[in-house]
């Protein structure tokens, strides 16, 4: 791109500078466009006494309800905060669906368990977290890349039960929830995700990926 062109075109002096950094970035790795909007869309708060923002879409990132001509209406969502148990997520409860969720610990318990080196603020071990195959992988080396699978992965794909659909909300843990359709046997959601605030008895607020 000629910057002589974009001028010659009109374009204001300081937009210019800000894309041609904005493509700089881009090209060296450092970001990607949209990256930065799909990441905020990833992180919501639920709230146990609002009608609307208990439950969430981890599609859209929207609440998972809304409230038209005065009343309320169940929309498409996949978790649940307190509603059915109290200080508890739950996945899966939609229709003829069914959840597992699992607890993986915290982010330093996990590092501790497979390894691999953190760099500073964390967050390497749950961003790393992936399906390669059929096999859920986490960080195993953070210079090579290399991973391991998630031993704990396992309990995902174990027949659901009413008690593997919940678990009490733990701040700071990761969990990893799958989602499975009785009408659909071709449906299945897995969903990792971490605590990062909690206020027992109002809110949770939730960092989400879809595997």
């Amino acid at each position: 791109m000629n910057p002589r062109f974009l001028i010659s075109r009109g374009v204001p002096l300081f937009s210019l500078l800000a894309l041609l950094f904005v493509l700089a970035a881009w090209s060296s790795g450092s970001i990607a466009p949209d990256e930065g909007d799909r990441a905020e869309r990833r992180l919501a708060t639920l709230y146990k006494h609002d009608p609307i923002a208990t439950t969430l879409n981890f599609e859209t990132g929207g609440y998972g309800g809304v409230i038209r001509d005065n009343k309320k209406y169940g929309g498409r969502a996949h978790i649940d905060f307190s509603s059915y148990h109290d200080g508890e997520l739950k996945v899966g409860f939609q229709g003829n669906e069914k959840g597992v969720l699992i607890d993986l610990g915290t982010a330093e318990e996990l590092k501790e368990k497979y390894g691999y080196s953190e760099t500073v603020g964390g967050g390497q071990g749950f961003a790393s977290i992936r399906f390669q195959g059929r096999t859920i992988v986490i960080l195993r080396e953070y210079k090579t890349g290399g991973v391991t699978p998630l031993k704990e992965a396992k309990a995902l794909f174990e027949k659901p039960t009413d008690d593997s659909s919940h678990l009490p909300v733990q701040l700071g843990h990761i969990y990893l929830a799958r989602i499975t359709d009785g009408n659909d046997r071709n449906y299945e959601m897995v969903v990792k995700l971490i605590v990062v605030g909690y206020r027992p008895g109002e809110s949770v607020t939730i960092r989400w990926d879809v595997l």
